[in-house]
């Protein structure tokens, strides 16, 4: 024969192992809590140290760009004016170039060389020096 289990046993035993269940459960979130949240606190104050740092880093690669920039801008602009200078004195060159022709190309007949291209150039100089 088959004892007879009564209503209030197996409510008892419900209540016992939903009571056991519960400890279970609040003991392991209590554990796990305790193990986590330290963990935790520390990521997030680790995090908040990363964002101020890429904050900081960010400033002074926008610091370095525009650093970069300004400089960019300069190096074009001195290429403008040396190439402007650039035009100039090949244009004064051409001159000289073709003055110094004329008195290569001026020989006295009959006349030392070496002297006359001496006062030719002697000449040359005290033009060019009332010129400045």
């Amino acid at each position: 024969m088959i004892p007879e289990i009564s209503w209030l046993r197996i409510g008892a035993a419900l209540a016992l192992v939903l009571g056991l269940v519960g400890v279970g459960a609040w003991l392991g979130h209590r554990a796990t809590s305790d193990y986590y949240e330290p963990r935790l606190d520390a990521a997030q104050a680790q995090s908040a140290q990363f964002q101020s740092a890429n904050t900081e880093l960010r400033a002074a690669v926008k610091q370095q760009n525009d650093a970069v920039d300004g400089m960019i801008q300069r190096a074009q602009q001195r290429e403008q004016e040396a190439a402007i200078e650039q035009r100039t004195a090949a244009e004064a060159a051409t001159s000289y170039q073709l003055k110094a022709a004329a008195i290569l190309a001026s020989r006295p007949l009959g006349a030392d060389e070496c002297r006359a291209a001496s006062q030719a150039f002697d000449d040359e100089l005290r033009q060019e020096r009332a010129h400045k």
